[in-house]
């Protein structure tokens, strides 16, 4: 694969990335509130789980894609404000499609209230992978120039 097509290369901004996930989410309800008045049986559990799932989703790949990102908190308060808006859009439609605010469907704001949590752990650990990465990266190239001048030195003796 080359390094150009790659998902890391291309570097979406996170309002995209959640627009998209969005569409999705939005999608597969649409799709489960049809098949509800086809006669199958759709709880209203089934929208928001899937709110929660791509709101899952959204985090587990934002923050993998924010390893690319030049300034990282540029891209985190972007990133933040774009989960934020993903988390309330698709919470809204899942409460329109299903007819049941979130408030009354049992335990899900628990899982809301987890899902923001464990997505600013997934940015704080890539955030300190990708620290590591450039630290490491640049005594890497320390030994290698401190090693290619000792050489120099060893040949001019």
């Amino acid at each position: 694969m080359n390094a150009d097509n790659s998902l890391f290369a291309k570097n979406y901004p996170p309002i995209y990335q959640a627009g998209f996930v969005m569409a999705i989410a939005v999608g597969i309800m649409l799709i489960a509130k049809l098949a509800a008045l086809a006669g199958a049986d759709v709880s209203y559990r089934f929208y928001w789980t899937t709110s929660c799932s791509f709101l899952l989703f959204f985090a587990i790949f934002n923050s993998i894609i924010s390893l690319s990102a030049g300034d990282l908190n540029k891209y985190w308060s972007k990133a933040m404000l774009a989960f934020v808006v993903l988390a309330v859009g698709t919470g809204f439609f899942a409460s329109l499609i299903s007819g049941v605010w979130i408030n009354e469907a049992g335990r899900i704001k628990y899982v809301y209230a987890i899902l923001v949590f464990s997505y600013l752990v997934f940015l704080c650990i890539l955030g300190m992978v990708k620290f590591l990465m450039a630290f490491f990266m640049q005594e890497e190239e320390n030994l290698r120039t401190s090693g290619t001048r000792q050489y120099e030195k060893k040949e001019e003796e």
